[in-house]
């Protein structure tokens, strides 16, 4: 029972987040945050963060690690991981792997 509950309080609050959410270039679908900015796009697991984005790029700092676009590079915990292009979708959710449009994706000079 508390196992249903509890799944039903996480439905409810995902709900409530979409809703938030109407107007936003921010996404939320199968245990993945989307954020645009700078015409490129990260796409990050559901988890506690701290986000900024718009068309400067896009800035998250989460619990496991800070990435930053400003739709031309890419950076990663202070290192750079190349440059991105527009429309670019940069996948964190198998960090710390990281794909860019599905390849993996290494720190520049590694």
């Amino acid at each position: 029972m508390k196992c249903a509950r509890a799944r039903f309080s996480a439905i409810c609050i995902s709900i409530n987040a979409a809703f938030l959410l109407i107007g936003c270039d921010v996404t939320v679908n199968a245990g993945k945050h989307s954020y645009e900015g700078g015409g490129v796009k990260f796409e990050i697991p559901l988890e506690r963060s701290d986000t900024t984005h718009g068309t400067y790029g896009i800035r998250y700092k989460g619990p496991r690690f800070v990435a930053e676009t400003d739709g031309k590079t890419l950076w990663v915990d202070g290192q750079i991981y190349g440059s991105l292009n527009q429309g670019d979708v940069v996948d964190f959710y198998e960090y710390p792997v990281i794909k860019v449009n599905g390849i993996v994706r290494e720190p520049a000079g590694t």
